[in-house]
């Protein structure tokens, strides 16, 4: 980056109060970098801790702070994620939690290095962009506690995804029927989708879940209630993420049987 570009990112951190440098705690003597105000230091920092700090926007020469490997910008105000965000080319981790954002960059899948993905009670973000399914070394997509409408057809196309995290929407109808082609997956929680009825029969195919998650009202077709006793013998967790209802029978005796 340019001193002038520098120089402008510097007063946008300024404007919005960031320090440069913060304690762990207490006991901890050596500072760690929030926001430095050294050009060589901020450019060669890999952890981008920007979270909780009120921001309205992010400056897209964030965008430029090329060995940013983990970006945190979760808990904010901003609406809009400047485009210049995906071309972060080692980024492996953005975490965009608790904010106010409506959309995500069609240009996404530019984050061709992106391993995790958080966006946990974005609940403005009503859809994904299709480009998404383009993450191809994604591996954790959190999407808990949202108002999705639907999630893209294509998501099978995720083939190093270990972690989906769906539950808590309440608006999604339906589970793609190309969930079956993420061979794998290892977590999957599917609870309090009240919208749901049904799970695709694809779902069986998913071999190495270790830990499922399910709502009671889903309707279980014989061969997933198969699929689902096969996944306890081999020591998963599987799980009715409501308390308010009670574990089916059918489920508690076969916990009881692989106990």
């Amino acid at each position: 980056m340019t001193k002038q570009e520098y120089k402008e990112l510097f007063k946008w951190a300024d404007e919005n109060n960031m320090p440069e440098y913060l304690l762990k705690s207490e006991k901890d003597t050596t500072p760690f970098p929030i926001f430095p105000r050294d050009s060589k230091v901020l450019f060669s920092i890999e952890k981008l801790d920007l979270r909780d700090f009120k921001l309205t926007s992010i400056h897209p020469l964030i965008g430029k702070l090329y060995n940013v490997k983990e970006l945190d910008i979760g808990g904010n105000k901003f609406k809009e994620i400047p485009i210049e965000l995906c071309e972060l080319p080692n980024l492996e981790i953005l975490n965009l939690s608790y904010c106010k954002i409506t959309k995500l960059p069609k240009n996404i899948h530019q984050l061709s290095n992106l391993k995790e993905l958080w966006l946990g009670n974005t609940k403005y973000l009503k859809r994904l962009p299709s480009s998404i399914v383009k993450l191809k070394k994604l591996e954790r997509l959190v999407l808990l506690d949202k108002n999705l409408l639907e999630i893209p057809k294509d998501i099978g196309e995720l083939e190093n995804l270990k972690d989906l995290r769906l539950s808590g929407n309440f608006t999604l109808l339906e589970i793609p029927e190309s969930i079956g082609n993420l061979k794998n997956l290892e977590m999957l929680s599917l609870s309090k989708n009240a919208g749901i009825k049904n799970m695709p029969e694809s779902i069986c195919m998913l071999k190495k879940i270790k830990h499922f998650s399910f709502s009671p009202h889903f309707e279980i077709t014989k061969n997933q209630k198969l699929w689902i006793e096969n996944l306890l013998a081999n020591k998963a967790e599987i799980s009715v993420g409501n308390w308010r209802n009670p574990e089916p029978k059918w489920l508690s005796d076969l916990k009881m049987k692989y106990k």
